[in-house]
């Protein structure tokens, strides 16, 4: 696959209308020690892209929490729900594995207060 270049031939120009949802802050968010989405590979992958230009033209935008009402335009109650529930129950030293909504596996790891996240 290639990737598009407008009909003006400028690489830049087609960036002119993507985003890049960033803040500082997921620099100090880690989920677990052995989970691939850590700060340092973050900051890695930041840096990176600067250095070979491929932010340049891309803005960047903070990240804001989202409301219940907001969650609950994409996501059912009862996975809201089970959210809450598994990010509490880590809070009391309890797995908070929960199988049907795909909670507490190595991909979606379950952390105190992750629905604070």
């Amino acid at each position: 696959m290639t990737a598009s270049i407008r009909s003006d031939g400028d690489p830049a120009a087609s960036r002119a209308n993507r985003v890049v949802v960033w803040s500082p802050e997921y620099l100090s968010y880690r989920w677990s020690a052995d989970h691939p989405m850590n700060p340092t590979r973050l900051d890695l992958t930041m840096a990176l892209s600067r250095s070979l230009g491929l932010l340049e033209g891309i803005e960047f935008l903070e990240p804001s929490a989202a409301s219940d009402a907001d969650l609950l335009r994409i996501h059912t109650p009862a996975y809201l729900a089970a959210v809450k529930d598994a990010g509490n129950s880590a809070n009391n030293g309890v797995s908070g594995q929960d199988v049907p909504h795909g909670l507490g596996t190595e991909d979606n790891p379950v952390f105190p207060h992750m629905h604070e996240a």
